[in-house]
C-alpha cells in the first residue's frame, strides 16, 4: 500500500524571526507585516498570546496591550532560504516530495518502502524531524495514506503521528478543528457563528453554497478536503546551481595564486557534479577587482568532462594569457553541465582519417589561449552568390553545435561541441561517388560569375561516404564537382 507522509513547520515566519533573534524566545514576540505602527500582527508566540496580542491587530494597538512586545518582519528571501534547507533535508529521506502550494512550511513526502531502510515508519519520521530540528526549526510529521488526512493531522497535532488505515486517518481528519487550517479570519468567524468548528461539519456543506458565500479560496479548500485525491505526488525539479563565490580581504596577484584559490571552489561543484552524474560543458570564471569591476573568462573543454586536470590546464593557459594587471579581490566560479558526456565518434561518414578527439582537444587549447571567438564554424545562408552562402561565426555566438555520424551514413545535429568542417576546397574537385541524395536544391546560378561557363546548378547532397557535400554541375559538362563539405 502506498504511504504518504506530511511534515509541517508551524508558524514558519515566527520560527525564522526567533531563530534570527534568540533573545526574543523568552519574551512576547510577534511577526508584523511592516515595521511601522500601522503594520498588522500576523503571528504571535505563546507569551504574546497570553498577554492578549492577537493576529490582525495593528502593531501600535498590540504595544498598548503588551509594551514589552518584540516584533519584526520576515522577508521573502529568508523564507525561500529556509525552503531550500527543508527541501534539501527532505531529499535525503525520500526521492519524491511536494511542497503544499497554498500554505507555508508544509510538504508531502512519499513514504513508500521506507521500512526497508529504517526499522519502522516511526523511526523514519523521528529521524526526519530530528534533522529539521538540527537545522533550528520545530516540525511535525504524520505518516498515513492520503494527502488530505495527513495534511489536516500535521497542522493540528504535535510530534509524530502514524495511521495504520485510511479509516483511522479519516476519523482524525473529521475531528480536526478549523482554526488550525489555513482559513481566513473572517471566514472562521462566520463559520463559528454557524456552529461549524471541525472539518467534518465543514465538508458537509454544499459546495455551491460554500463558493457563493465564502469565496473561491474557501471553495478550493472545501474541494480539497471533501475529495480524496488519487493524483501521485508531483515532485519539484529545481535547477541545481553549480556556482561558488569567494571574496578576500587582501587581493590575490598572479595566475598561480589565483588557481590555488579557485581550486577549493571547483572541488565543491565537482563533488555536486559527481553525485548527480553530470559533466561540465563550460566553466565560467568571473574575476572582481578592488573597485568591483568584473572580468569574465570562459573555458570550453574539447568535450563535456569531470576531469579536474583537464579543466585546470585550460584555466592556467587562459589566466597566463590574459595577464592580470590588478589584484583579484573576489571571484565567481560557475559551470554549465550536461546530463551525459557527449562524444563525437565520427565527423562525416565512417572512414575519417583524422583523430577527431585530438582535433577537439587542440581546438579547446586554442580557445583557452587565444579566446573563444578564435574558433569559428560555417553557417549556410541564403545568398545568390555561391561564395556568399557560407558565413563564418564564432562558436560562442551560436551556442555551440556538432555533427554526429550515424551507422546509416546520415548526420544528426545535436547540441554539444562545435561543428568541425573537414575541409572547404579552394578549388572544386570532381564528385565521383554518385550515390548521394539531394537534400536541398538545385539552385540555378546564371550570369558572368565565371569566365568559361555560362551557368552552374548547385545542390546539397548527403553522401554516405563524405557526409553533406556542396556540389555543382556546369551547363556544358556532365561531370559534377564538390565545392566543399559543410556542416
Amino acid at each position: 500500500m502506498a504511504r504518504t507522509a506530511c511534515i509541517s513547520i508551524p508558524l514558519l515566519p515566527l520560527q525564522i524571526l526567533l531563530r534570527c533573534n534568540p533573545a526574543w524566545r523568552a519574551a512576547a514576540a510577534a511577526v508584523v507585516s511592516q515595521d511601522k505602527p500601522l503594520g498588522r500582527i500576523t503571528q504571535v508566540n505563546k507569551r504574546a498570546f497570553d498577554a492578549g496580542v492577537r493576529p490582525g491587530m495593528r502593531y501600535a494597538t498590540a504595544l498598548t496591550i503588551e509594551p514589552t512586545l518584540r516584533a519584526g518582519t520576515v522577508c521573502r528571501n529568508e523564507e525561500q532560504a529556509l525552503q531550500r534547507v527543508i527541501e534539501s533535508i527532505c531529499s535525503r529521506y525520500s526521492p519524491v516530495y511536494e511542497h503544499v502550494g497554498f500554505v507555508q512550511g508544509v510538504y508531502w513526502i512519499d513514504a513508500s518502502g521506507i521500512e526497508r531502510v529504517y526499522e519502522s515508519e516511526y523511526a523514519w519520521a523521528r529521524a526526519l524531524c530530528a534533522s529539521i530540528a538540527k537545522a533550528g526549526y520545530h516540525a511535525r510529521c504524520v505518516v498515513g495514506v492520503t494527502r488530505r488526512g495527513t495534511f489536516c493531522t500535521a497542522l493540528s497535532t504535535r510530534g509524530v503521528t502514524l495511521f495504520g488505515s485510511e479509516a483511522e486517518e479519516r476519523k482524525s481528519m473529521m475531528n480536526t478543528p478549523l482554526h488550525t487550517l489555513p482559513f481566513e479570519e473572517t471566514v472562521l468567524l462566520r463559520l463559528r457563528h454557524l456552529a461549524i468548528e471541525n472539518v467534518g461539519s465543514f465538508i458537509a456543506l454544499p459546495a455551491a453554497d460554500v463558493r457563493s458565500k465564502f469565496g473561491e479560496r474557501t471553495f478550493a479548500l472545501h474541494l480539497f478536503l471533501s475529495r480524496a485525491s488519487t493524483v501521485p505526488l508531483q515532485p519539484e525539479r529545481r535547477p541545481v546551481s553549480y556556482s561558488r563565490q569567494r571574496y578576500f580581504l587582501e587581493g590575490i596577484a598572479g595566475a598561480e595564486a589565483l588557481l590555488a584559490a579557485v581550486e577549493s571552489a571547483f572541488d565543491e561543484i565537482l563533488a555536486d557534479a559527481r553525485v548527480r552524474r553530470v559533466f561540465f560543458q563550460r566553466i565560467i570564471l568571473t574575476l572582481i577587482d578592488e573597485e568591483r569591476r568584473v572580468r569574465t573568462e570562459e573555458i570550453v573543454p574539447a568535450e563535456p568532462t569531470r576531469s579536474k586536470a583537464t579543466i585546470f590546464r585550460l584555466l592556467a593557459i587562459r589566466l597566463e594569457t590574459v595577464r592580470l594587471e590588478t589584484p583579484v579581490f573576489g571571484f565567481i566560479l560557475s559551470g554549465k553541465v550536461v546530463a551525459d558526456r557527449l562524444s563525437q565518434q565520427v565527423l562525416f561518414g565512417s572512414d575519417g582519417a583524422r583523430d577527431v578527439r585530438r582535433a577537439a582537444e587542440a581546438f579547446s587549447i586554442i580557445r583557452a589561449e587565444v579566446g573563444n571567438d578564435s574558433v569559428q564554424v560555417p553557417i549556410v545562408r541564403p545568398n545568390h552568390d555561391p561564395a556568399g552562402r557560407i558565413e563564418w561565426k564564432s562558436v560562442s555566438a551560436i551556442g555551440g553545435r556538432r555533427l554526429i555520424g550515424r551507422s546509416d551514413g546520415n548526420v544528426d545535429y545535436t547540441v554539444g561541441t562545435p561543428v568541425l568542417c573537414r575541409r572547404f576546397f579552394p578549388s572544386p574537385v570532381p564528385y565521383l561517388s554518385g550515390n548521394g541524395t539531394t537534400i536541398a536544391g538545385p539552385y540555378r546560378i546564371d550570369g558572368a560569375w565565371w569566365d568559361d561557363e555560362p551557368g552552374r546548378e548547385y545542390r546539397f547532397v548527403r553522401d554516405k561516404r563524405r557526409g553533406i557535400c556542396w556540389i555543382f554541375r556546369a551547363d556544358a559538362s556532365d561531370v559534377s564537382y564538390v565545392h566543399g563539405i559543410v556542416g
